[in-house]
């Protein structure tokens, strides 16, 4: 039977490359959501008491592989501390 299949992929590699894939676009779905999260929070802060005091760039081992985007760091003026306000 492996004399007609030499030339097809098996059916673990079309398992490993649809899970690639899958990794792959899920990957993006959850950079898109943690970018859209930190731009509502920083709509949706208190600014009187929050400010913008940076932008850095946060990497995340997750299951999908890893994820990096820039987020907003704010100055927070009642603690007088710097935080990723939740």
């Amino acid at each position: 039977m492996d004399q007609y299949n030499e030339n097809h992929a098996s059916l673990k590699d079309i398992e490993q490359i649809l899970f690639r894939a899958l990794q792959q676009t899920f990957s993006r779905i959850l950079y898109q959501l943690l970018v859209n999260l930190d731009q509502h929070l920083a709509e949706s802060r208190d600014k009187r008491r929050f400010e913008l005091y940076d932008k850095r760039k946060i990497s995340l081992e997750t299951t999908l592989g890893n994820v990096s985007f820039v987020r907003n760091y704010y100055w927070d003026r009642k603690s007088q501390g710097a935080c990723f306000p939740a």
